[in-house]
């Protein structure tokens, strides 16, 4: 059994790539990281849930769901993934918060995996980034998210797990591209809430994948 370590940036200045290409981008990044929270509290093979976040509204929300909270001391996505794996025994797992068609069935699927490891790690749908990071003992979980994190997790001895590239577990949403592909897997219903009331709203598409 696992504890899932979920930092969550403040919706205000998250999805700064997805930003130009939707009408409420603050909106979508906040309702990205509740689904993907609820789906990790209802996995069977999670324990616990912790979320690190700044922002009052994830921290109320995160809280309601049954989530842990520890606040976000600043270090940007690293420095967030180590304050919450701060104390922690036993089986870690980090989740990306921007895994809005993520089910739990997904995320059981993978840690059926990873705890045959020692450290394993699932990559992103363009085989670059990192959407979950795994270790068995929690100190020897060393974040290194951002460009290029899929390299330096394997470097860094994660062991890259067989997922579907079609899986939502690794359909992070950085453009509005990846958006749209994620709404065809099926959102969660925070993420289907503020698409109906208008957060997508109506723009170019084809400027999605423009950073």
């Amino acid at each position: 059994m696992t504890t899932l370590v979920v930092p969550v940036k403040c919706p205000s200045v998250a999805k700064s790539r997805l930003r130009p290409h939707v009408d409420r981008a603050s909106d979508l990044a906040f309702a990205f990281a509740i689904d993907t929270l609820a789906a990790g509290i209802a996995c069977r093979g999670v324990t616990a849930v912790v979320v690190v976040t700044g922002d009052d509204d994830v921290r109320r929300a995160a809280t309601t769901l049954g989530a842990t909270v520890v606040a976000d001391e600043g270090g940007g996505l690293n420095g967030a993934v180590r304050r919450g794996i701060r104390g922690l025994v036993g089986p870690v797992a980090v989740l990306t918060g921007d895994l809005p068609a993520l089910r739990p069935a997904d995320l059981d699927d993978a840690l059926r995996l990873a705890e045959r490891l020692e450290l394993a790690m699932v990559a992103d749908h363009d085989g670059t980034g990192t959407t979950m990071l795994f270790a068995r003992d929690p100190a020897r979980l060393d974040p290194h998210f951002g460009p290029g994190s899929r390299a330096e997790h394997e470097r860094r001895g994660h062991v890259m797990l067989d997922v579907d590239p079609r899986s939502p577990l690794r359909w992070d949403v950085d453009t509005r591209s990846d958006f749209e592909t994620a709404l065809g897997m099926g959102v969660g219903p925070a993420t289907a809430h503020a698409v109906a009331d208008g957060a997508m709203g109506g723009r170019d598409r084809s400027s999605a994948d423009v950073a």
